[in-house]
C-alpha cells in the first residue's frame, strides 16, 4: 500500500509554502514605509493587506477540506497522486495572482477574472478529487464511507464561478462576489450531514 503519510505531508507542507509566500509583498514593501497617519497608511496598503487576507482565508479554507478529504482516505492511485498535483500546483498560483491584484489600483477586469479565475480552477480540481474518492471504494477508509463528500466540491465550484461571472460582467463589484462563498460553506455542510435513519414502529 502507498504511504499516505507522505501524500498528505507533501500536501500540507506545499500548502504551507503557499500561505507563507502571500505575505512576502507585504514585507518587500515594509522597508520603504514613510507613512506617518493611519490614513496615510490604509490608503498605501489598505488593499494589499485587505487581498493577503482574503488569499489568506481563502487558501486556509481549502487546506481544511482538502486534509480533511485526504485523511478520509486509506490509499491512493496515479489519478489521485496528479488530481492532487494539478491541485497543489493551482494553490502555489494564488500568491502570483495575489500579486497581481494587489497591484492593481484600477479595478481592472481581466486582473480580477485571472485572481478569481485561478480560484475557480482550484475550486474545480477539488471537486474533482472529491468525486474520485467518492466513486473509488477502493481508496476509502471504510468507516468513512459516504456518497455526499463531494456536495461541498460542487456547491464550491458553481459558486466560484457565479463570482467569476459576477466580477466580468459588474466590474464595479471587484472580487466583493467571492463572499458568496460565506453562505455556500453552510449550504455545502447540510448537503454533507448524513441523513437521519428514521426508527421503525
Amino acid at each position: 500500500m502507498k504511504s499516505m503519510d507522505r501524500f498528505v505531508n507533501f500536501s500540507d507542507a506545499v500548502m504551507a509554502i503557499a500561505v507563507t509566500l502571500l505575505i512576502l509583498p507585504l514585507t518587500e514593501r515594509a522597508s520603504g514605509l514613510r507613512v506617518n497617519s493611519y490614513h496615510a497608511f490604509a490608503s498605501a496598503y489598505g488593499h494589499l493587506i485587505f487581498i493577503f487576507l482574503l488569499s489568506f482565508v481563502v487558501i486556509c479554507r481549502y487546506w481544511e477540506v482538502h486534509h480533511n478529504l485526504l485523511n478520509s482516505i486509506q490509499t491512493f492511485n496515479g489519478a489521485m497522486f496528479w488530481l492532487n498535483a494539478f491541485w497543489l500546483l493551482s494553490i502555489v498560483f494564488i500568491p502570483f495572482t495575489s500579486e497581481l491584484i494587489g497591484n492593481d489600483s484600477t479595478n481592472s477586469v481581466f486582473i480580477n477574472a485571472v485572481y478569481i479565475g485561478s480560484l475557480t480552477l482550484t475550486a474545480y480540481i477539488g471537486f474533482g478529487i472529491q468525486w474520485l474518492r467518492v466513486h473509488s471504494p477502493a481508496l476509502q477508509k471504510p468507516s468513512s464511507v459516504s456518497s455526499r463528500s463531494a456536495s461541498y466540491g460542487l456547491v464550491s465550484a458553481a459558486v466560484m464561478s457565479a463570482a467569476l461571472v459576477l466580477a466580468v460582467l459588474v466590474p464595479s463589484l471587484g472580487v466583493w462576489p467571492l463572499l458568496l462563498l460565506v453562505p455556500a460553506s453552510y449550504v455545502a455542510r447540510s448537503l454533507r450531514q448524513k441523513p437521519k435513519v428514521r426508527r421503525s414502529n
